[in-house]
């Protein structure tokens, strides 16, 4: 007990020593990396969240989008805030049509509130940019929008078999 006592004041001496240093150097990488780490250890989400974003406006454009949809997903599952969490994976998903948590994380929320040719639209983006074996499964509320929205006789992406209008020619 008395470890984890020292390890906890540690860390309240240490956030506001780190949070002076983020305001004087906003790129300061490795302080906003030790800020999430006792945001998301505190269970403070909000701030993490900030962090989160504060990290992704100044880091390489892999990484900014990587954290952009570890915000995303802060959001949604625990801020409950849908609505922003889909504007970071749009964002996300402008830059980087592909991205696989991006797209997965915008699927669920579109999912979620019956928009489901919406999630068609982000898994037919992406499955357009995947090597055939890499296709994501699309759930059966999937193609069934699909068949409802497009009118597709056939499962999506797959084409109808023509039958041949007169017997082939021995």
């Amino acid at each position: 007990a008395p470890l984890a006592s020292r390890a906890a004041r540690a860390k309240d001496l240490a956030l506001p020593w780190l949070t002076q240093l983020v305001a004087a150097e906003p790129n300061h990488d490795r302080a906003l990396v030790v800020l999430a780490q006792i945001y998301k250890k505190a269970q403070q989400w909000p701030e993490y969240g900030q962090v989160l974003l504060r990290r992704a406006d100044v880091a390489a454009p892999n990484l900014a989008r990587d954290l952009r949809v570890e915000a995303a997903e802060v959001l949604s599952s625990r801020l409950g805030n849908s609505s922003a969490a889909r504007e970071l994976y749009a964002s996300v998903l402008e830059e980087d049509p592909g991205h696989a948590k991006a797209s997965a994380g915008q699927v669920a929320l579109l999912e979620a509130t019956g928009d489901a040719a919406g999630a068609l639209g982000v898994r037919h983006t992406r499955a357009k940019l995947l090597p055939g074996s890499a296709l994501p499964p699309v759930p059966g509320a999937v193609a069934d929008a699909c068949h409802a929205e497009l009118d597709t006789p056939a499962p999506c992406g797959k084409p109808t078999p023509q039958a041949p209008s007169e017997p082939p020619t021995p």
